[in-house]
């Protein structure tokens, strides 16, 4: 039985070059919950030792919760469905690749 691929010989992204992708998004999201943190634990720290009082203060500090929240939530999916992507893209090329080794 002799099948054909049609499209490029050779598929034109090495391993490296997706690991390198890899640590990049890595280092990325590594980078925004540094920037998540640092830009919320001072309102934290603040409501915590009692800085911002009163029911305006209540509503700003859940609000600043709810944010965080979904800030982090987002950050998450979105670097999961990344790294999904990048790992079913190698699965593929080493498909490719172990069906060119086989003719």
């Amino acid at each position: 039985m002799n099948i054909s691929l049609t499209g490029p010989e050779k598929i034109k992204i090495s391993d490296d070059q997706l690991e390198q992708l890899l640590a990049m998004y890595k280092s990325l999201q590594e980078n925004l919950e540094k920037l998540i943190t640092e830009f919320f634990t001072p309102f934290e720290m603040m409501h915590s030792e009692g800085v911002f009082t009163g029911a305006a203060a209540e509503t700003f500090a859940a609000f600043c919760q709810l944010v965080k929240n979904y800030l982090e939530a987002r950050l998450s999916l979105s670097l999961q469905e990344i790294r999904s992507f990048v790992d079913t893209f190698k699965t593929r090329i080493n498909e490719v690749d172990s069906f060119n080794d086989l003719r």
